[in-house]
């Protein structure tokens, strides 16, 4: 079995504040983010 150890958080800039409406008309908030590009750095085996 494999073990997933890959870290599951993005690093970004919050740019705006807007909201945004679901297909029943309720409004909700929304953040946009920017978010750089993510690399890869290191691959460790055991």
């Amino acid at each position: 079995m494999l073990k997933n150890n890959m870290i599951n958080t993005l690093i970004g800039t919050k740019k705006n504040m807007t909201s945004t409406y679901d297909a029943r008309g309720r409004r909700t908030g929304a953040t946009w983010l920017s978010i750089p590009s993510n690399f890869v750095t290191q691959i460790k085996s055991k």
